[in-house]
C-alpha cells in the first residue's frame, strides 16, 4: 500500500509541471491571438483615419503638409491635434507643387504610432505600454517598430507595417521569442482619375501635364537626382554641392498672383538655408561637408509676365544674400491643353 502510494505521489510530481505548463502554453495562446486582433484593429483604423486625408498628399505641397504634420506629431492632445495641427493649418495653405511629396513618408512612423496608439487605448485612464507588456509584448509599445511602412509606394495607398516580439512567461530564457508582422493598407483618394503611374503618362504627355506628384519625380531623375527620394531638403549632393530641385508650373492662375509665387519661392530659399545635412536609405551628409548651396527651380518654356520675371529677379537677390545660388531653368516644353477632357470647376 505504500508503495502504491509513493508511486502516485512520484507520477503527480511528474505531470503536475507538464499540466502546468500545458495551461500556460493555451494561456500564452490566447494572448497571442488577443494581441494580433487588438493591433490589427488598431493599424487598420489608423491607415483609414489617414486615408480620408489621403487628397492633401495630392492636392497641396509637401512642405505646408509636413509642417502641419509634424505639428501633429508633436501635440499632445490627439483629438485636438486632428482637429487643430492636421486639418486647419494645412488647407489655410494649401498649395499647388508636390514635388518632392515623398519626405512625407519621414513623418509617417510618428503620425502612425499616435493613431494606432489611441485606438489602442480602452478608456481615458488606459495605459497601453502597461497593458501589452502585462500580454508579453516585449517592450510594451515601444516594442512595436513602425519603420517598414510605406506612404504611395504604389502611388496608391498607405502601407502601416508593425512588426513585435511575444516571449513565453517564466521561461523567456530557453523559449525563442515570437515575432509577429501585421500589416494595414488603405486606398488614398486621388482625384477622378486617381494617381497615374509616371512611365503611363510619359507616352502620352509632357512633365507639365503630369499630375505634380509624377511631375515632381521625373523631373527630379531628369535633373540627375543622386540621392534618395526621402532624403530630406535637397535632391543632389555632388563636390561639397547641396542641390535643391523644385518644379513650379508658372502657367497655372495660381502662381500668376506674384504674392503667391513669391511665397513658395522664399519657403524654398529658406529651407534649404536651413538644411544642415541630413540622412536616409545610408547615406549621412554632415553640415562641414557642405561649401555651396543651390536652389534650381525648374519652369516651362514659356514666356513670363513681367512682374513674374521681377519677382524671381528678386527672389534671386534674396537667396544669394543667404548664401544661396538660384538657378532658373526654362526646360521640358509647356504644358499643353487638353484635347478632349472638358476643364472642371474647383
Amino acid at each position: 500500500m505504500k508503495n502504491c502510494r509513493g508511486s502516485i505521489t512520484v507520477e503527480a510530481a511528474i505531470l503536475l509541471p507538464i499540466f502546468i505548463a500545458a495551461i500556460m502554453t493555451f494561456v500564452f495562446i490566447i494572448k497571442v491571438y488577443y494581441v494580433h486582433e487588438i493591433v490589427q484593429q488598431a493599424i487598420t483604423s489608423a491607415c483609414e483615419e489617414m486615408s480620408l486625408y489621403s487628397l492633401l498628399y495630392y492636392e497641396t505641397n509637401a512642405d505646408e503638409l509636413i509642417s502641419g504634420l509634424e505639428k501633429f506629431t508633436s501635440s499632445q492632445e490627439d483629438d485636438k491635434a486632428i482637429e487643430n495641427t492636421w486639418i486647419s493649418p494645412i488647407i489655410e495653405q494649401l498649395g499647388k507643387d508636390a514635388s518632392d511629396y515623398v519626405r512625407a513618408q519621414l513623418v509617417l512612423v510618428p503620425i502612425s504610432k499616435i493613431l494606432v496608439k489611441k485606438n489602442l487605448e480602452v478608456s481615458y485612464f488606459d495605459n497601453v505600454d502597461n497593458r501589452l507588456r502585462l500580454l508579453n509584448l516585449k517592450d510594451g509599445f515601444e516594442g512595436i517598430d513602425f519603420s517598414n511602412s510605406r506612404m504611395l509606394a504604389d502611388d496608391k495607398s498607405i502601407d502601416i507595417i508593425v512588426q513585435y516580439k511575444m516571449f513565453f512567461p517564466f521561461l523567456k530564457q530557453f523559449i525563442p521569442e515570437i515575432k509577429i508582422i501585421q500589416t494595414a493598407s488603405s486606398c488614398v483618394w486621388a482625384g477622378e482619375d486617381g494617381i497615374k503611374n509616371a512611365e503611363e503618362e510619359e507616352e502620352t504627355e509632357c512633365v507639365w501635364n503630369m499630375s505634380n506628384l509624377n511631375r515632381g519625380r521625373e523631373i527630379r531623375k531628369l535633373q540627375g537626382a543622386n540621392l534618395p527620394f526621402n532624403f530630406p531638403t535637397i535632391s543632389i549632393f555632388k563636390n561639397g554641392t547641396a542641390t535643391s530641385i523644385k518644379s513650379l508650373n508658372i502657367d497655372e492662375e495660381y502662381y500668376k498672383n506674384v504674392n503667391n509665387l513669391k511665397k513658395k519661392l522664399l519657403q524654398y530659399i529658406n529651407k534649404l538655408e536651413e538644411f544642415e545635412g541630413g540622412e536616409s536609405g545610408g547615406i549621412t551628409i554632415e553640415s562641414w561637408q557642405i561649401y555651396k548651396k543651390e536652389l534650381r527651380l525648374i519652369i516651362p518654356e514659356t514666356e513670363l509676365m513681367e512682374n513674374q520675371q521681377q519677382t524671381i529677379n528678386e527672389c534671386i537677390q534674396d537667396a544669394r544674400k543667404k548664401g544661396i545660388d538660384l538657378v532658373v531653368i526654362k526646360a521640358y516644353g509647356k504644358e499643353q491643353d487638353k484635347k478632349t477632357e472638358p476643364q472642371s470647376e474647383n
